[in-house]
């Protein structure tokens, strides 16, 4: 019996140990995805341009977003265990349970219409914008027009998003065959670069730091928020990992040093192309360290390319998910049932983001004459909403703690946790809505702005729409 025991105990262990490694593994595959590859550079709307051009700031910044993530990913835990047993694990339907179904209503208008389809939409047109650079640095760039290039790119990101919608129409199990194949693939790119940019710094080659601009600016520090959250924004969906463990106390440690394991790979991952490039770019790393060997550096390039490409993969499949859950959760009116078929769903999403992607190309190139630049500081803006309702759902949990209206699995110091990341958002969020709306004074930027009240109005009319109907229906 005492063998038995001891045996039983000894299992348990083991089990704990693997679900623990398991979730510090998924946490993983979930975050260290494409945001490194699309905002680390210099150029307005990246990290190292937003830093004005200061190395340092940009380190620290990644670090400080690296520790916010890291805790509220714990208030989190507790917000995704009021779904345990009902409901989706989706942000829309934590801020319904938290907020009120008004407001989760809102959230997923705001998911479905403008997150999905512009995340989407980066990550097709910079697949392909990553396969044309490559081609330019390997044969020059006249080896076709620029009117040919802008055509090409835009069919085939268009023809890629598609196709990638059309994969996962009837079935997500060739979509998941593929994000689980280039979920290891994206870090032979990522081992490179970790190895790589030493190699280059010491062989001579100039660095970001020796070209740094050596400013410290303090609106610098908020400004590069919004392209370092883009980076971070998966650690969400790693809160609603706990529904498969069956071992909860493994729960918080496992995503807590999953997160935290994750900044501080991005931390190092930051150094090492700072090292290796003068602008902070990961593709002039790659110019760099296979400066003799160019097929090699095009090679790596179109690796990323396909890496880049599981962003559009990955929303095919999250995409119509979040619509099927918004309409069963009683967030988005249905007309026959609460209940929506996968098929129907991934239509409403498909044709949302295609239709969505190709207005804000078209507006790309008649603003920038080119076709990524507009969706690109749009990302941002779209990835800082997104975090602003983190925040709300946040102040929720908390607030639950004192009405205890919603049944929680309550996480030990909750409040401790969540402080630091609400003040510090909230002090930049203010300041980067204050940049945003600063734009208006100049033409060139101005669209932005515009933009954003767009959205928000076209957000506002279809949430009342679907409320009108909604209460049609109940009444």
């Amino acid at each position: 019996m005492s063998n038995l025991t001891q045996q039983q105990k000894s299992n348990k262990v083991k089990n704990k140990i693997f679900e623990f490694m398991t979730l510090f593994s998924l946490v993983f595959g979930l975050m260290v995805g494409s945001g490194i590859y699309l905002k680390n550079r210099l150029e307005p709307g990246g990290v190292l341009g937003e830093a004005g051009g200061n190395p340092y700031i940009a380190i620290i910044m990644w670090l400080v977003i690296g520790i916010v993530s890291t805790l509220m990913i714990l208030v989190f835990v507790e917000a995704a265990s009021a779904t345990k047993k009902q409901g989706h694990s989706t942000i829309q339907t934590w801020g319904s349970i938290f907020l009120g179904r008004r407001v989760g209503s809102f959230y997923a208008i705001f998911f479905i219409m403008f997150y999905v389809p512009i995340l989407t939409g980066i990550g097709g047109l910079f697949a392909v914008k990553t396969i044309f650079d490559a081609a330019d640095s390997l044969w020059g760039s006249d080896w076709t027009t620029t009117q040919v290039k802008l055509i090409s790119q835009a069919v085939i990101s268009i023809t890629i998003i598609i196709g990638f919608i059309l994969l996962n129409l009837f079935s997500t199990k060739p979509g998941h065959l593929i994000q689980t194949i280039f979920t290891f693939f994206k870090f032979v790119p990522l081992t490179v670069v970790l190895v790589g940019g030493f190699i280059v710094n010491f062989s001579g080659g100039t660095n970001a730091f020796e070209n740094s601009s050596g400013d410290w600016k303090i609106q610098y520090m908020f400004l590069t928020m919004a392209p370092i959250l883009f980076s971070f924004d998966g650690f969400i969906f790693a809160a609603a990992l706990q529904k498969d463990v069956e071992h909860k106390e493994v729960v918080a440690p496992g995503l807590f040093f999953g997160v935290l394991g994750v900044s501080l790979f991005y931390v190092l991952i930051s150094v090492a192309i700072f090292f290796g490039s003068s602008d902070g770019n990961v593709f002039t790393l790659f110019d760099n360290l296979f400066e003799k060997a160019p097929g090699w550096s095009f090679f790596f390039k179109s690796v990323v390319a396909c890496t880049v490409m599981t962003i559009v993969n990955g929303y095919s499949i999250v995409g119509p998910k979040g619509v099927q859950a918004s309409v069963e959760d009683k967030l988005l009116y249905s007309k026959k049932s609460s209940h929506i078929s996968h098929k129907r769903a991934a239509l409403i999403q498909g044709v949302t983001t295609v239709t969505i992607v190709i207005i804000l190309m078209i507006s790309s190139i008649l603003i920038n004459n080119d076709l990524i630049t507009t969706i690109d500081f749009i990302s941002n803006t779209v990835t800082v909403i997104a975090f602003t309702i983190y925040l709300t759902i946040m102040v929720g949990v908390l607030i639950n703690r004192k009405t205890n209206k919603v049944k929680v699995e309550k996480i030990k110091g909750v409040f401790w946790y969540a402080l630091f990341p609400l003040a510090f958002l909230s002090f930049s969020m203010a300041y980067i809505y204050y940049d945003l709306f600063s734009k208006f004074s100049s033409p060139e930027t101005m669209f932005y702005p515009i933009f954003f009240i767009t959205s928000v109005i076209f957000m506002l009319i279809l949430w009342m729409i679907n409320e009108k109907l909604m209460a049609k229906k109940k009444g």
